[in-house]
């Protein structure tokens, strides 16, 4: 034996015993003549089924047949997907691919094949897809208007909400930006916040009026954060806007109510019923009584009114709260 043939047989050998992969040997009929260990533990087979087995005449699964004809026909082939193996009745999801081993003058020899289980990193993909399915489900049914876009502005995904808003469906949103959708000056002023967000690294608030598709209007309250991967790598922004249209309303409410009582030309105070204690008065209040808002709310109804004293407060408020 050469020097140098003796070197490639060496290297085969170490490769066939050392490979992470299943790798066998097969003439142009289709039978395997050699074979590692590995392959055993990827069919769940043995050494004895395997030897000498006929692909071509034996395998039941016309993709992978397919794939070792093309192998020797062509010089490649190639397999993904589940299988079941004959000679161990193992059930992997695999990638298998097939070369053609050619002489010196180029002809077709036989071929050797690499199987790879991948049932483990399938199982992976398919939990993360079902788990994205969970959120995405999530997302789209929530009552805030949920949106993300990529460093450039387009947009990744959106809710049902955002699809209410821009009155498209969200397949016609995605690989779209705002200017596709609103004026210049509304589209520059979401993208100086998308950027305002990014420089900052951290989440950034501002209001937002916005009409909607079919006509109406609410305002906002927008929450823009950076989105990162698992290196810390900047991927785009994610957007969640709130409605706040009731909440303004009912606070101007309450101002203008507050406004009122405090300048209302009657006395008005708020007691605790049940210790007699004031905590608010208004500007008549503190005028007719002669004290200023601060000392009263440090004392009690009994403290400056001479016809109540703790029994009659509390007999008092007793009736007040019946």
């Amino acid at each position: 034996m050469s020097k140098d043939l003796f070197s490639t047989n060496f290297l085969y050998d170490a490769l066939l015993n050392n490979s992470p992969f299943g790798i066998f040997n097969y003439s142009t009929d289709g039978v395997i003549f050699t074979f590692n260990q590995q392959l055993i533990d990827v069919l769940g087979s043995s050494k004895e089924k395997l030897i000498n087995f006929n692909m071509l005449e034996n395998l039941t699964n016309k993709h992978m047949l397919k794939a070792i004809r093309k192998s020797l026909e062509d010089g490649f082939g190639e397999f993904y997907g589940e299988y079941t193996s004959i000679t161990g009745q193992k059930t992997s999801f695999m990638r298998a691919l097939f070369f053609s081993a050619k002489d010196s003058s180029g002809k077709t020899i036989g071929g050797v094949g690499f199987f790879e289980d991948l049932s483990l990193l399938e199982q992976t993909k398919n939990e993360l897809y079902e788990n994205r399915n969970i959120l995405e489900s999530l997302m789209y049914s929530l009552p805030d208007l949920v949106w993300a876009k990529d460093l450039q502005g387009n947009y990744l995904t959106c809710n049902k909400r955002f699809e209410g808003l821009i009155g498209l469906n969200k397949n016609k949103i995605i690989k779209h930006n705002d200017y596709d959708f609103f004026n210049k000056n509304l589209a520059d002023f979401f993208r100086e916040h998308d950027k305002l967000a990014l420089l900052k690294g951290k989440a950034n608030t501002n209001e937002e009026l916005l009409t909607f598709a079919d006509g109406h209007k609410e305002l906002c309250e927008t929450i823009k954060s950076p989105m990162y991967d698992e290196d810390n790598e900047l991927l785009g922004i994610l957007g969640i806007a709130r409605d706040i249209t009731q909440r303004r309303e009912l606070e101007e409410q309450i101002s203008l109510t507050q406004f009122s009582i405090d300048n209302a030309n009657v006395a008005i105070s708020w007691l605790d019923a049940k210790s007699g204690e004031i905590f608010f008065v208004n500007k008549a209040a503190c005028d007719s009584l002669g004290y200023t808002f601060e000392e009263l709310t440090q004392l009690k109804i009994i403290d400056i009114d001479p016809n109540f004293d703790e029994s009659i407060w509390d007999k008092y408020a007793h009736n007040l709260l019946s």
